[in-house]
């Protein structure tokens, strides 16, 4: 008969995905693509080789955590990494049309590796339009209750760093001083939609 003989279990690990050395853009713009040279490490920190890619996504997000309303900035593949191997990825992407503070969060996982990675930056405030006016061309005179001669307007311009995504009002008011008060009289006024940068 044979015989057989039992050693007692082996454990065996699969890799262990760690993210380091994480470029983040120091301030943003809503709308606007991240600025600055970006990237972040990916590196097999087990004791086991990796046989699945690993998928990688950096997130925009409220907190240092991922949920279901962060926004994606940038995703992709790498190949699985030896155990003690890493490599340098870089990302591009563009900032949510929001404004606030957000946290960049980068996750990795891979299939073969028990668990999902994150790695979360400090606080990035992401910034909206500024409007501002110029070229502003007026009538030299004028008479009481009779229409405005000439040819009229001014220009608007979002001197801002981040994209506009509410339509702009703007009105006309004629005004015995520089400011505007409560008892300026209406002249004309309207909307336009949004200016990015």
């Amino acid at each position: 008969a044979a015989s057989l003989a039992s050693a007692t279990p082996a454990a065996v690990s699969g890799p262990s995905y760690a993210l380091s050395s994480f470029a983040v853009p120091p301030s943003g713009g809503a709308g606007a693509a991240l600025s600055g040279t970006l990237a972040f490490t990916i590196g097999n920190a087990g004791s086991g080789n990796g046989s699945s890619d690993v998928y990688w996504a950096v997130y925009a997000s409220s907190d240092q955590s991922v949920g279901s309303g962060d926004a994606l900035i940038a995703s992709g593949t790498q190949a699985a990494l030896g155990a003690g191997a890493s490599v340098a990825q870089s990302y591009s992407g563009t900032w949510p049309r929001a404004t606030g503070s957000f946290y960049l969060v980068a996750q990795v996982k891979a299939e073969d590796a028990a668990t999902a990675t994150l790695a979360s930056s400090t606080p990035v405030t992401v910034s909206g339009p500024t409007y501002a006016l110029s070229a502003l061309t007026a009538p030299a005179s004028g008479a009481t209750g009779h229409a405005l001669s000439g040819t009229l307007g001014f220009t608007i311009g979002n001197v801002g760093s981040g994209n506009g995504s509410s339509d702009i009002l703007w009105s006309v008011c004629a005004s015995q001083d520089t400011t505007y008060d409560a008892g300026d009289a209406l002249i004309a006024s309207g909307t336009r939609a949004a200016l990015d940068v």
